[in-house]
């Protein structure tokens, strides 16, 4: 089924008026009850990004490219997945969210948790 040209421009406005934030994050609580908030940490920012990317290859060129100073993620050991025995595999997200690294501040603010 192809929507019509009405309904098509009404769910442009629909996603224009909830998505205000011109090529922000934007985090929608589905668990709780609260109002959708721009996501601000730059590690979730990167993270939703590159996930994004992996469904809609159009994103790829928004993802961040890894600085000299990052360092490979401890939690996967660069490799950018965990496999567990009797996972399905992609079910575990890493900590970097699939791109094996992270920045060296965000390891510290980890350690501080």
């Amino acid at each position: 089924m192809t929507p019509s040209i009405q309904l098509s421009e009404t769910i442009e406005s629909l996603i224009d008026d909830y998505c205000a934030a011109d090529g922000e994050v934007i985090v929608v609580p589905t668990e709780e009850v609260e109002e959708p908030r721009i996501e601000l940490e730059t590690r979730v920012r990167r993270m939703a990004i590159y996930r994004g990317s992996l469904k809609y290859p159009d994103l790829q060129p928004l993802v961040q490219l890894r600085s000299r100073g990052s360092v490979d993620c401890p939690h996967c050991e660069g490799h950018g997945r965990i496999d567990l025995p009797g996972i399905e595999p992609n079910t575990i997200v890493c900590y970097c969210g699939g791109l094996g690294w992270l920045e060296q501040e965000e390891l510290l603010n980890e350690a501080r948790g």
